[in-house]
């Protein structure tokens, strides 16, 4: 009768306890079956029901160790061997008394051992992670070949000297304070090096246009003593600081390359003062477009010397994004950019105003008119006065560099011929009232001046002619006027 209750005893034991018992619940209770009350007591149950724990835990204490590589120290076998000695403890040969005693010293051991086991986690998470960011800030360190960080070397040493003494939770509070730190330098210097690379791209955006700026050399070193202090900062461990140096030379580089292009896109942009003139054809063999001829008041402005060249387009489709215009193969730089539309010139014109902070347009037909009648063209006495068919060596072949023939009296140069020039007009076949007001909303554009591929009678001053907005033509150019902050100022309505 006894060996039998006991086997149901121990079925019912191993039923209730499939699975392993949390660390803060070991006091499960089980109702024993009826039929073996009369041969186990309470007291038995409960201690075979804690037997059954110190099993589990003991499984846990060995994997633990074993995992963590520290289960040939005093500490793991002395405490395996204490739960070891309290598994052959014999259930059925023990009076009530000393199954009281043994329940609460088995009570006590189970709660000593999860105290360990908990510690000895907490312990190994500690250390691996001061392990892991140590080994990642070190690799960082190298890769940037900054001096090794030996400061916290000695306190490394120390916590490897305090576990092996076994004193784990002094070990762990020593591990914490150098995981924190290597995180810190670690979070130091990553966010140093994202910022110094941010600073390195605006660098390489300077240097590509450094060759054709000039002047700008204060704020020149003043971007390189920020770099280099940067690095100083930086392999001094200094990380904050270095930041914020690499920061001030990335912001002094975004200046430098703002600068440089305003300066390498901006052509040099005269000043016409303004008047009265007559526009249109007063000559009798004009066309029809020209008419009728009627005065036409202007403010002061200043205009472009120069058209546009491809040199001063191309750092505006860089920086927006936008392809480099064909230049059919005869070269770019200071020649006039062609096989643009209407609305990249207006593009340009607005890019180069925020930019400049100057405001920036395409010509209206009366300010591109009153600027070219300067030139008192002479159809009969082209030569070497302006590029045309007819009028120079490169005849009917190719643009030419801005600049080749003499300027007119406000000093513009190639009012005629070259390419034909963009006007913000919409083109009309006559004069109304407002025709030469700009307008932005129509199909076809007013270009002036001729071309390369025209006859002499085709640049006068007068000309007119048309082209869609939309049009990508290697004979049809542009330059810009200013408005005068003098004009702007009157113009706007007072409160």
């Amino acid at each position: 009768m006894f060996k039998h209750s006991l086997w149901l005893v121990c079925v019912c034991l191993l039923a209730a306890c499939d699975k392993p018992a949390p660390l803060e619940k070991i006091d499960i209770q089980i109702t024993p079956p009826k039929a073996v009350v009369e041969d186990l007591s309470v007291e038995q149950i409960k201690l075979a029901k804690l037997l059954k724990v110190v099993d589990e835990r003991l499984l846990q204490w060995n994997a633990l160790t074993q995992n963590i590589q520290i289960d040939q120290t005093p500490l793991a076998i002395e405490h395996r061997d204490e739960m070891v000695r309290l598994r052959q403890t014999q259930v059925m040969d023990l009076e009530k008394a000393q199954l009281l005693n043994v329940i609460e010293h088995v009570k006590k051991q189970l709660k000593s051992c999860e105290k360990k086991i908990v510690m000895l986690s907490e312990w190994h998470k500690t250390k691996s992670l001061a392990q892991v960011t140590r080994a990642n800030y070190v690799k960082i360190l190298q890769q940037e070949t900054v001096p090794a960080d030996i400061r916290q070397d000695g306190f490394w040493a120390q916590a490897l000297v305090t576990e092996e003494g076994g004193k784990f939770t002094l070990a762990t509070k020593q591990w914490n304070s150098l995981q924190v730190f290597f995180a810190e330098q670690l979070a130091g210097i990553q966010a140093s090096l994202t910022v110094k690379s941010t600073a390195l791209e605006s660098q390489q955006l300077w240097l590509e246009i450094a060759q054709n700026v000039t002047g700008l050399n204060v704020l020149i070193k003043e971007a390189n003593a920020n770099f280099s202090e940067a690095l100083e900062f930086q392999e001094n461990y200094q990380y904050g600081v270095s930041a914020k140096r690499f920061e001030s030379a990335h912001e002094n580089w975004l200046q430098l390359s703002h600068k440089g292009i305003v300066q390498i896109s901006m052509p040099n942009m005269l000043l016409l003062k303004g008047g009265v003139f007559e526009m249109g054809d007063s000559t009798g063999t004009g066309d029809n477009d020209e008419l009728p001829l009627h005065e036409v008041t202007l403010a002061s402005y200043r205009m472009s010397q120069t058209e546009i060249t491809f040199a001063q387009y191309d750092n505006f489709a860089k920086d927006a994004g936008k392809p480099l215009p064909n230049d059919e193969g005869w070269g770019r730089g200071q020649r006039p950019v062609i096989n643009i539309s209407w609305q990249d010139a207006h593009e340009f014109a607005l890019w180069l105003s925020d930019k400049s902070g100057k405001t920036l347009s395409l010509p209206s037909e009366s300010q591109w008119e009153y600027a070219a009648k300067a030139s008192r063209w002479d159809t009969q006495n082209a030569g070497n006065k302006a590029n045309c068919e007819g009028c120079y060596k490169w005849d009917n072949k190719e643009s030419v560099p801005v600049g080749q023939f003499p300027a007119n009296a406000f000093g513009l140069h190639d009012m005629q011929g070259n390419v034909w020039e963009w006007t913000s007009d919409c083109y009309s076949d006559f004069y109304t009232p407002k025709a030469s007001a700009p307008q932005s909303s129509c199909d076809n554009k007013a270009v002036r001046g001729g071309s390369w591929y025209d006859l002499p009678t085709q640049l006068r001053s007068t000309n007119r002619s048309k082209a869609a907005s939309s049009k990508h033509s290697n004979r049809i150019g542009f330059r810009l006027v200013e408005e005068l902050l003098t004009n702007r100022i009157a113009s706007e309505p007072s409160n």
